[in-house]
């Protein structure tokens, strides 16, 4: 699938799990939206290895763009069992 590409998770864990998957071929997006509805969620662009950034729930939605390029984006509980609620992630 071309981008953009639009990835949502129902509810959160206190580990990392793919949003939006990994992209193909040569895909690299550099720009990201995100929202979520009940408690904060923590979002990697490098496969779980980094924490990035907070999405903050009933929040506006976090824009971020001139990103270092990435290829999928994976979420987790910002507070440890604590799980979020509806997060859509939106790349280009």
């Amino acid at each position: 699938m071309a981008l953009p590409k639009t990835g949502s998770k129902a509810a959160g864990g206190n580990a990392h799990a793919v949003v939006v998957a990994a992209l193909t071929g040569n895909e690299v997006a550099s720009r990201l939206t995100a929202r979520c509805e009940t408690n904060d969620a923590i979002l990697s662009l490098d496969g779980g290895t980094t924490d990035h950034v907070r999405v903050v729930a009933g929040d506006a939605p976090l824009e971020l763009t001139g990103l270092t390029p990435f290829a999928s984006v994976y979420a987790k509980n910002a507070v440890e069992d604590s799980n979020f609620a509806k997060l859509t992630v939106n790349i280009w």
